[in-house]
Formats: C-alpha cells, sequence, structure tokens
C-alpha cells in the first residue's frame, strides 16, 4: 500500500475519531464504529497503519484497546502525526 493510501485511510479514521465523544471513546464503541464507518474498505488497509500510528509497532494490542487507554486527544495526535509523516 502507498504511503498515499495509508495517509488518506488514517485520515478518514482522524475524521470518525473526532466526531465520537469523550464518553464514548473506549474499546467496544471505537470498534464498532470504525468497523461500521470503514467497512467499505479492506479492514487491514484501515486497522494495521492505524497500529503503527498508535503503537509504533507492528504487534500490540488492537488499535481499539490502544485508544481506549490513550484517549480521544492523544490518539488523535498520534494519527495526525503519522498522517504528517506519510506526506
Amino acid at each position: 500500500m502507498s504511503l498515499k493510501a495509508v495517509s488518506g485511510n488514517l485520515a478518514i479514521v482522524a475524521t470518525i475519531l473526532q466526531e465520537v465523544g469523550e464518553g464514548d471513546f473506549e474499546k467496544g464503541n471505537l470498534e464498532s464504529i470504525l468497523i461500521g464507518k470503514t467497512g467499505s474498505i479492506p479492514k487491514g488497509e484501515i486497522f494495521w497503519p492505524l497500529r503503527v500510528a498508535l503503537s509504533g509497532e507492528e504487534k500490540s494490542p488492537t488499535p481499539f484497546e490502544i485508544m481506549g487507554v490513550l484517549g480521544k486527544n492523544e490518539s488523535l495526535h498520534r494519527v495526525r502525526l503519522a498522517i504528517e509523516k506519510c506526506a
């Protein structure tokens, strides 16, 4: 997958995450929301780049678990940083 595609998919995720309220920013809700709103894009093209953007690692807990621990602001910060690095 090209860096442009990774950046575009992470931008989609950032837009979705921005809309999630602080009170709903937990593992189960995030998983349902992201899978529901990115259903037309292959999961690997969304969730592997998201995992790396959040953790800096290829192998880690699920992106949903990571975001649940990091919270909304830090999760969005890391996703946006990854988008910038892809540019």
